[in-house]
């Protein structure tokens, strides 16, 4: 019987057979199984979604909102590590793979992003113009350092709320706090500064777009992986000795 139980579970199947080889016993769902059956998506394949939706990204901001073509090159770097650390974190999930799962997992990573611009709108005080923003030099620099500690906050109670949400496994914690770390400083750090700045009357629509270039990116990045995703499984050996 132990020996039993031990070929079962190893095997992850899960149909257990009676020890007497006849009809299966019932249906078991173990941790065990759970781990066997987790999300495996390929880190590499995450990186180059990454990639591509930035290059898709940085054509909507420039026909959308203004040029970023200079900072392509670093936004390339964010893109291909945020998406690397999305889909390796997302392969910790235990659970059956699907598409609804995926988009499922990267939609609650893009409202924790809103919500960062959200809370910074409500607990910031402006210490720059629009004006200033718009004349400095380095706006960037003379806005971000007072936006750092809400932005460790979030990325902590981010992963928090996602480790709740996905298994509670203890082996996805550290991945899930990466993904939130890069997330949040990669792409988060515009919604950050929002309480920052004080954004005119007339000019509030300019929120819109924050939302806007935000969704668009995530929406981008989980369709594509989903798309390389599709292509590795229908190129697979397996799948096509079953075709």
């Amino acid at each position: 019987m132990t020996r039993w139980l031990r070929e079962a579970t190893r095997s992850g199947n899960l149909w257990l057979a009676n020890p007497d080889g006849s009809e299966p016993l019932d249906t078991v769902t173990s941790t065990t199984a759970d781990v066997r059956t987790a999300s495996r998506r390929s880190p590499l394949l995450g990186a180059a979604a990454g990639v591509l939706a930035t290059v898709a990204f940085t054509v909507f901001h420039d026909l959308w909102i203004s040029d970023i073509w200079a900072t392509f090159a670093p936004m390339l770097v964010a893109g291909a590590l945020s998406g690397l650390s999305l889909a390796w974190s997302y392969s910790t999930v235990p659970g059956p793979d699907s598409a609804r799962r995926w988009f499922g997992y990267n939609a609650v990573h893009v409202g924790l992003l809103l919500a960062l611009g959200v809370v910074s709108l409500a607990v910031l005080d402006p210490i720059m113009s629009m004006a200033e923003i718009m004349a400095s030099p380095d706006p960037l620099g003379d806005v971000l350092p007072p936006a750092v500690p809400l932005m460790a906050a979030a990325a902590v109670l981010g992963a928090a709320v996602v480790w709740l949400a996905y298994g509670r496994r203890p082996a996805s914690l550290a991945p899930m706090l990466v993904t939130q770390a890069m997330l949040v400083f990669f792409i988060g750090h515009n919604l950050a500064i929002l309480g920052l700045v004080d954004i005119p009357a007339n000019e509030r629509g300019r929120l819109l777009s924050f939302v806007g270039v935000t969704v668009f990116l995530g929406v981008s990045f989980a369709v594509i992986g989903q798309g390389l995703e599709a292509i590795r499984a229908w190129r697979s050996p397996r799948a096509r000795a079953n075709s």
